[in-house]
């Protein structure tokens, strides 16, 4: 039988597409992950299935929604103009009762690092730079205000760093 962290190891190395997984809670929260546990089932009717661990933070959002979008990581940038650059992903830090944290959003941005580094054909954009309380009023489909848009940011409204600042790597001096 093979140890636990050799199986872990090995299957980080599987070959698969990345896909991105993206929904919209029935109180317009977004929610996405990465995945490569995605395949067609069908053609008639068109069905995909999605291996989400209900651990994950985004698979109660995707199972309540019932609609999800995927997209093939690779198939983007050769199928349309180039570079991907996947923008307005992440995790707010609040409000802690609809279970969003600090920890939450650094696990969620770690994820997508090893899941999608970066390279000249695709990247991501962390979502804000600062928490922006007014956001809790933005127009938004569902009436009513949003506490979580307030709470998108990597620094928080009093420009202090959030624990995913610690995490993020260091930019490469481009060589002159």
């Amino acid at each position: 039988m093979i140890e636990l962290e050799a199986f872990k190891a090995g299957m980080r190395r599987l070959a698969g597409h990345v896909c991105l997984i993206t929904t919209a809670g029935s109180s317009g929260e977004r929610s996405g992950l990465t995945a490569t546990a995605v395949c067609s089932v069908s053609a008639v009717p068109p069905t995909l299935l999605c291996c989400i661990n209900r651990q994950n933070s985004s698979h109660g959002a995707v199972r309540g929604a019932g609609i999800f979008v995927v997209n093939v990581l690779a198939k983007l940038s050769g199928a349309y103009c180039g570079p991907v650059l996947v923008k307005e992903t992440g995790v707010p830090t609040a409000p802690q009762a609809a279970g969003y944290t600090e920890q939450r959003q650094s696990s969620f941005y770690q994820e997508l690092r090893r899941r999608l580094p970066a390279s000249d054909s695709r990247a991501f954009a962390y979502f804000s730079a600062f928490d922006a309380p007014w956001r809790v009023h933005d127009a938004n489909p569902v009436p009513g205000e949003h506490p979580a848009e307030a709470h998108w940011g990597l620094y928080d409204a009093q420009r202090r760093p959030k624990a995913v600042v610690a995490q993020l790597p260091l930019l490469d001096a481009l060589a002159p």
